[in-house]
């Protein structure tokens, strides 16, 4: 792909709104860099520090690396606009460009780094970042002027340093004011505010007169020092956070410069001195330090401010909830109930409140109580503690609570399980009734085991009945009861019954433990027991009852033979004489029909 290929795709990406931002930064670049040239060159050919980069960082962490032509062009006609040949503004253009696009990039590859700074590690971020792309253009630039004649090399590595300084200033002071400025603050100007902003500004700008231009000076020079200025910093990070600490500190910064180039007040000399390497150091700090404290302060307020809503939630949360919250003290004493409690137990929260809750314990239930207290000042969490408390009426209601100690404090969790214990008591008393009613039935009833179809539970007429002891039945299955050749008709009744029926009747031939057969009529019904699925089963012997009908039915049989029988010999005995009868019948008719002669 070629160099016409490679302008055309970016141009075909670029958008009219990004036209307009490279054409805007071009022009801001261009701007900037002849008003820095012309008023803050501090040696040679070299500023204290370079704005028009810390804006073009700005401007690509803004809106993308894309606007790099706006940077580029900018920093070209700057070039050109202070008298330098064309191929050293392009070749300052290039290593001005390749500066910001790096520091972007940089910032870019680095995990969470937010272009807000909203935190103290995108700061930290942002001033390696300065740190360390500001050697690009620090070592392009001065190689390109010494290559130009304008330099010596006796020079030559001092400029590299004072270049790397200027560029790194701006890309400190002015990068973060553009980023934080991106957003406007929204209280400023409020009615109740609007005298403490002015003042923080006019007097910042006073003092900064003061310290700087030497106002003043016969009664305060003496006093008029630089670290007055940081009063106003802090004043700015703890009230008005990152937004009034950049304005502040570019403030003071343009103050102290502007002094310094005149030969007035607290840098008066530095310039001639040190090419204002103490002013640089100071501004530095200034920042940087103004900048973390007012992070800082920003951080701790949004945590004050996450922890409000956290607690807030949490409040909610606690006297919302259904059950029964509190926080008590290590002493047993309520701090802090939430409204279930006069819900449950009737008392106003007020009166619950620093009162000892063994007070309202019932009294068999005190020693439990003051021994669960005890372990857990151990720092021990405790489950499923039940109590009874008294209700305002008089009456106790259940408590089941769970606990959680934390030094001084116990937060606990409890609910009221009355109604549980009395669902309980009622089956207690169902379960005494029915074991009673199992126990003492007159016919032969036992559990078994839907799984394993062992015997769980057998009643002494059963045992009575069948001639094993309670342990024999326990050690044995319902199909040992059954004739062999039975087992597969109860093997598939049962599969039967898991299929379809809780409720079955049947008839089966059960082996007592003698080996004798009995006829029994079975009735069964499922339930759970002891966390099993099981049958339980009430066996009727009706082998007399059987006996009796096989008796009957003997009889019948017989008496049906002996209505046969009769039948028979009646036809037979018909027969018999109804053979003779028919020969003198037919003499008798033939005598009355012939003539008799003589």
């Amino acid at each position: 792909m070629t160099n016409e290929d490679n302008l055309m795709k970016y141009l075909s990406s670029c958008r009219w709104i990004d036209v307009l931002r490279i054409s805007g930064l071009a022009l801001v670049y261009t701007v900037l860099a002849k008003i820095v040239l012309t008023f803050a060159i501090t040696y040679g050919t070299v500023t204290i520090f370079w704005i028009p980069g810390g804006v073009a960082l700005a401007a690509f962490l803004l809106w993308g690396k894309k606007l790099w032509p706006g940077v580029f062009l900018g920093a070209f006609a700057a070039g050109i606009m202070v008298g330098d040949q064309f191929w050293v503004s392009l070749l300052i253009a290039v290593g001005n460009t390749l500066e910001s696009l790096f520091a972007a990039w940089l910032l870019s590859r680095l995990s969470g780094f937010d272009a807000e700074l909203n935190n103290l590690r995108n700061l930290m971020d942002l001033v390696l970042v300065g740190l360390s792309s500001a050697w690009i253009s620090a070592v392009i630039g001065p190689l390109t002027l010494w290559a130009a004649g304008f330099l010596t090399q006796q020079i030559l590595f001092n400029c590299i340093f004072r270049w790397w300084q200027g560029d790194t200033l701006g890309i400190i002071l002015t990068t973060p004011l553009i980023l934080t400025w991106q957003r406007l603050p929204y209280n400023w100007l409020q009615r109740w505010r609007v005298l403490e902003t002015v003042s923080l500004f006019l007097l910042t700008f006073l003092v900064g007169q003061i310290v700087f231009f030497d106002w003043f000076h016969a009664s305060l020079g003496h006093l008029a020092q630089s670290y007055w200025l940081f009063l106003f910093v802090v004043w700015a990070a703890l009230r008005y956070g990152k937004h009034g600490v950049s304005l502040i500190v570019a403030l003071v910064a343009l103050q102290a410069f502007e002094g310094a180039r005149r030969g007035e007040g607290f840098f008066a000399n530095d310039m001639a001195e040190t090419g204002l390497q103490n002013y640089w150091f100071y501004i530095l700090i200034i920042t940087t330090v103004g900048i973390f404290l007012a992070l800082t302060v920003d951080g701790l307020q949004r945590a004050k401010q996450q922890l409000s809503e956290k607690s807030e939630e949490l409040d909610n949360y606690f006297n919302n909830a259904l059950d029964l919250f509190c926080i008590a003290d290590s002493r047993g004493y309520f701090r802090k109930v939430n409204p279930q409690w006069q819900q449950i137990l009737g008392y106003p929260l007020t009166e619950l409140l620093d009162q000892h809750f063994v007070d309202f314990v019932h009294p068999d239930d005190h020693q439990s109580t003051l021994e669960a207290l005890a372990y857990l000042r151990t720092q021990q969490p405790m489950l499923n503690f039940v109590n009874r408390y008294r209700h305002q009426d008089g009456s106790y209601r259940w408590i089941e609570w769970r606990a959680l100690p934390k030094n001084e404090l116990i937060y606990v969790a409890a609910c009221d399980i009355t109604e549980r214990k009395q669902a309980e008591e009622i089956l207690r008393d169902s379960e005494i009734r029915y074991r009673h009613m199992f126990l003492a039935n007159p016919h032969p009833m036992w559990l078994y085991d839907v799984a394993t179809l062992r015997f769980l539970a057998v009643n002494d007429a059963a045992i009575a009945h069948y001639g094993y002891s309670e342990a024999e039945f326990l050690a044995l299955t319902i199909a040992d009861i059954h004739p062999f050749a039975d087992v597969p008709r109860l093997l598939d009744q049962i599969r039967h019954l898991e299929s379809y029926a809780d409720y079955s009747e049947s008839e089966w031939r059960h082996r007592k433990k003698d080996g004798t057969l009995i006829e029994v009529e079975i009735s069964s019904n499922e339930l759970e027991y002891e966390g099993r699925r099981a049958r339980v089963v009430m066996g009727n012997d009706i082998s007399e009852r059987k006996q009796a009908e096989q008796t009957l039915l003997e009889a019948k049989r017989l008496a049906e033979e002996s209505t046969r029988l009769k039948s028979e010999f009646l036809a037979n005995m018909s027969h018999e004489i109804r053979t003779p009868m028919n020969a003198i019948m037919g003499m008798n008719h033939l005598a009355l029909q012939t003539d008799l002669t003589a």
